[in-house]
């Protein structure tokens, strides 16, 4: 863990970053970074050792682009529904069986990744997402019975749905 707190120490002075990008890292202390990365308007991590994402992922309130992808991600946080300036939020190749009700708050969303998660139904706030144009679904276990009303509801929206 030397080297992100390392990394803590640097971002320090960097208060005006905008893009950050971890691949292959092992990232436990997100939390303690996000204070420092208040201007960040992307946020891209693909390891494969991160379990969940912090509540005060929130506090990024310029985010527009929050791309998590590894395989053992588990839960989202409902603070991730205070985002407003979120565009594209790709959770792809995660452990997500289920999304936080207040994933419909983000009324700047165009497009929703979710393909390959046991995801095993859709949240009804999805609905909400006055933005919203794309939602990929591929590859995921949420039942289309159960979630035929929600989808049905996206596609007269104009959403453009991906499932392969």
């Amino acid at each position: 863990m030397k080297s992100i707190h390392i990394l803590t120490l640097q971002l320090k002075n960097l208060k005006t970053l905008k893009i950050l990008h971890f691949m292959s890292a092992k990232i436990e202390l997100l939390g303690e970074l996000i204070p420092y990365i208040k201007k960040l308007e992307e946020l891209k991590i693909s390891c494969d050792e991160i379990n969940e994402i912090p509540k005060s992922i929130s506090n990024l309130s310029n985010l527009k682009i929050l791309s998590i992808m590894g395989r053992t991600l588990q839960s989202v946080p409902s603070s991730i529904g205070n985002l407003k300036s979120l565009k594209v939020l790709s959770l792809s190749v995660n452990k997500l069986t289920r999304l936080p009700k207040s994933i419909g708050k983000l009324d700047s969303l165009e497009r929703l990744d979710l393909a390959y998660n046991p995801l095993n139904e859709l949240v009804e706030t999805i609905r909400n997402m006055v933005s919203l144009k794309e939602i990929v679904l591929d590859k995921n276990q949420a039942d289309e019975k159960k979630n035929k009303q929600i989808i049905d509801f996206l596609k007269k929206k104009g959403v453009k749905i991906i499932r392969i």
